[in-house]
């Protein structure tokens, strides 16, 4: 019922999801259509670091606002321990 309340949290992180989505389709793309002699790995894994950061935000937000471990977990994507294990760095 709580996760259904506080659609502000969900909207972002789907948001964020897209964003990323966009970004890595864009780059598929252009790798299709033969650009990639100069690919940077690097792009992908700021990316990757991008993606980890927003969700570190997103389950930051949602511990102040006293979701429970498993409700982070189902909206995420991350085991319980993996939440845990993020809670203690960003604390």
């Amino acid at each position: 019922i709580r996760l259904s309340n506080d659609e502000l949290i969900f909207d972002e992180y789907e948001q964020m999801m897209g964003d990323a989505l966009i970004e890595y389709e864009e780059h598929q793309s252009l790798l299709e259509e033969g650009y990639d002699s100069g690919y940077d790995f690097g792009y992908e894994d700021g990316i990757n670091t991008g993606i980890e950061q927003k969700e570190k935000e997103m389950i930051k937000k949602m511990l102040e606002k006293k979701y429970n471990y498993d409700e982070i977990s189902q909206l995420i994507g991350k085991t319980i321990e993996e939440v845990k294990k993020i809670e203690k760095e960003i604390i």
